[in-house]
């Protein structure tokens, strides 16, 4: 099974280290997995409803429906590393005994994002990304076969800690206003959430609600409401609802607007993206 994975490893794993200045961030929202360890710089990090402060060394794990980004000050320089990869391949590497995707998969959605990491574990996990950045990098024969290896073990201590120390991971910096704002967006995709909505629901004037949301998650509302649909659009899919299900359910309410936007967004049409799950 492996020897698939092997013949195109960066077709699976996408790696990147790189110290950049950011003037804006957007949310993400891929097919694969992501490892995202904090080195250093002046951020935040969203995820779905809560928004997480940085310190060097904090890791934190999203899969393929979690909505996420950066929140970062702009123009300072701003060091991370983060991995992509394809649940397929974390898949490939578990045991039946052993499934390397449960950190993963095995948490309510939005919920333990955060891996609380002991000074040993720390250190290992720099180590291994350190290998891991140094092999993906190489052209050397046999690369494929050190990356596979780093990341089994990487992938081995972060489960480890995600089972014994989940509740320890939890440090949410978001504001009880903004988390009650949110909550009620998830809960009411398929409603009228324009920021009259909003303001007449929390009686709160809407140019605060733009304010508040813009300091702590650096985007617009209409942003974020428009992936949480598209993410809920994508669960729809892959449980075999019907495009046109997909698209009531989720709140888009202009059946050809949300064929275009999930295709600009996702990489594929809505039907394409139901096929694969099929």
């Amino acid at each position: 099974m492996l020897d698939l994975y092997y013949s195109d490893i960066k077709k699976y794993i996408h790696f990147t280290h790189v110290p950049v200045k950011f003037r804006h961030t957007e949310f993400h929202l891929h097919d694969y997995f992501e490892i995202y360890f904090f080195i250093s710089g002046n951020a935040k990090y969203f995820i779905e409803k809560q928004v997480y402060s940085l310190n060097y060394g904090d890791l934190i794990i999203t899969n393929n429906n979690e909505i996420h980004k950066s929140v970062v000050v702009p123009d300072e320089i701003y060091d991370v590393i983060y991995m992509q990869i394809d649940p397929k391949l974390i898949k490939s590497l578990s045991s039946p005994k052993y499934d390397l995707l449960n950190c993963f998969t095995n948490r309510p959605h939005g919920k333990n994002n955060k891996i609380f990491l002991e000074e040993k574990q720390l250190n290992a996990v720099i180590e291994l990304l350190g290998k891991i950045e140094q092999a993906y990098n190489s052209t050397a024969l046999g690369l494929e076969i050190l990356l596979i290896s780093y990341l089994l073990e990487l992938l081995m201590i972060i489960n480890f800690s995600f089972n014994e120390n989940t509740e320890a991971a939890e440090s949410p910096a978001s504001s009880d206003t903004l988390t009650s704002i949110l909550e009620y967006i998830d809960l009411n995709l398929s409603k009228d959430l324009s920021l009259q909505a909003l303001e007449d629901k929390f009686n709160l004037d809407r140019f605060y609600l733009s304010r508040l949301f813009k300091k702590n998650v650096g985007s617009t509302l209409h942003e974020y409401i428009l992936f949480k649909r598209l993410a809920l659009a994508k669960r729809l899919l892959e449980n075999k609802k019907s495009v046109t299900e997909a698209c009531e359910v989720s709140g888009f309410n202009d059946y050809y607007h949300f064929i275009r936007i999930f295709k600009k967004y996702v990489g594929t049409s809505p039907g394409q993206y139901k096929k694969k799950f099929s």
